[in-house]
């Protein structure tokens, strides 16, 4: 039988503290969506992807599915606005050293779901492992880590030890 682990977390920026958002399927987006405003954020999407990709070489476009579209978009009326976040999102599959991880980019936020393999493990030391992971995911995508409310950021070491 195999044995695994799964963790959800989420990575923000400084800005939504200071605004006092909470990481609600409409904060993960940006307040201007003007078409100006998206073409800045479009860019910097592709150079989060991009620094990702480095990151972890594996990893790998994960389409989205038809019926995922309503909850990845939000409350959103204006079909432009959603056509916009469509092409600003992305979802990538991949592995890491413990397992696997499926991490979505919005504007404001990144989602990330890993999964560990118990027989995977090396040493059974997970924590190093995971503050490892967390360190790299930082620094490849400028966000920061959230606690479990949102309300303030986390060291990797500090949000790694948080889900153990």
């Amino acid at each position: 039988m195999q044995h695994s682990y799964s963790f959800d977390l989420v990575l923000g920026h400084l800005r939504l503290l200071q605004q006092g958002s909470d990481l609600t399927s409409d904060a993960r987006w940006a307040a201007d969506e003007s078409p100006e405003a998206c073409a800045t954020l479009s860019t910097r999407a592709r150079e989060t992807v991009e620094r990702l990709k480095k990151a972890f070489p594996d990893l790998q476009p994960l389409p989205v599915e038809a019926e995922e579209v309503p909850d990845l978009l939000g409350r959103v009326q204006d079909p432009e606005v959603s056509i916009r976040r469509l092409h600003r999102f992305a979802r990538l599959v991949g592995t890491w050293e413990c397992g696997s991880v499926l991490i979505g980019t919005y504007d404001n936020s990144i989602e990330v779901s890993l999964a560990v393999d118990a027989e995977r493990l090396n040493s059974g030391n997970l924590n190093e492992s995971l503050a490892r992971l967390l360190t790299c995911l930082e620094s490849a995508t400028h966000f920061n880590f959230l606690d479990q409310e949102g309300r303030r950021t986390l060291e990797p070491v500090s949000a790694a030890a948080l889900l153990l």
